[in-house]
């Protein structure tokens, strides 16, 4: 029967701090808007208000660090978006340390530094959110991910600062750049046999005709379907004599411009930088 304002400040009544700190209210209250509820009853709020005085309660009882679980999934993605910038602002402010577990993989980008993957209760992989994103160490991860550009590769072998290496499925030979240790000192074990090798769909390069310079990792394929969501465009192409699909995803205005429609033949390149060799899980 609280309102939003004995709610936060009930936080330091629970860890027996008595001396009520005003001017850290204060800022709480401006930094997260919540001047005009602090008087109404916490039955009575919105989701969001909600999660804003939670917030407000757990910093105002004097934590340094705040684990929160999939604290705003309940909420539509325009206030989910809001809170997000909300608390970057906080955790910088406050010198607060955040541990979130959240199924939103771009919300944990967002909020995180540091990436830890949990798949069946175990630890998949964890390291700076760069390495996370663009090297995930196991098809396992990849998948989870949403990558589904993933193909076996076989006979790698090491040539200058490259490793070349023939991938089946699309019935061509690629070359990537050769990996790099993460920031943890982890990377994908390297074989002489089968391994498997990766690219985001976003780093796919298409092109309408030939590109007028030599490249490498470069192919014809099949426009098979183009599906549009609010932000980019999914296109999906058939390599020449291959089964496979390949997954290729562009800005909205990228697609309109190629003007590509089902059955159009198509050039794409698989950049050997954006290409990442996997241990199968």
């Amino acid at each position: 029967h609280m309102t939003a304002g004995e709610n936060i400040l009930y936080a330091q009544r629970v860890r027996r701090r008595l001396r009520r700190d005003g001017s850290l209210l204060s800022s709480l209250v401006e930094s997260l808007g919540i001047h005009h509820i602090l008087e109404r009853g916490v039955a009575h709020l919105s989701g969001g208000e909600r999660q804003r005085v939670a917030l407000a309660r757990a910093i105002f009882s004097g934590s340094q660090v705040l684990i929160l679980d999939e604290p705003l999934s309940s909420l539509h993605e325009g206030l989910r978006r809001e809170l997000w910038f909300v608390l970057r602002d906080l955790a910088q402010t406050y010198r607060l340390a955040l541990l979130v577990v959240t199924h939103d993989l771009e919300e944990a980008f967002f909020l995180g530094d540091e990436i830890t993957i949990l798949l069946g209760g175990r630890i998949r992989q964890q390291g700076e959110k760069a390495d996370v994103l663009t090297k995930p160490q196991s098809v396992e991860v990849a998948r989870f991910m949403g990558i589904r550009n993933l193909f076996a590769m076989e006979n790698i072998a090491a040539q200058d600062d490259c490793l070349i290496g023939r991938c089946p499925g699309l019935q061509q030979i690629l070359r990537i750049r050769k990996p790099t240790r993460q920031s943890d000192g982890s990377g994908p074990n390297v074989v002489k046999g089968q391994s498997y090798v990766g690219v985001r769909p976003e780093d796919v390069v298409l092109y309408r005709s030939h590109p007028p310079i030599e490249t490498t990792n470069l192919f014809q394929g099949v426009v098979m379907a183009n599906y549009e969501t609010r932000r980019n465009a999914t296109v999906l192409i058939q390599p020449q004599h291959s089964p496979l699909r390949l997954e290729c995803s562009l800005p909205m205005h990228g697609v309109r411009s190629l003007e590509l429609a089902q059955g159009d033949l198509i050039h794409f390149r698989l950049p050997e930088d954006k290409l990442f060799l996997l241990e199968d899980s």
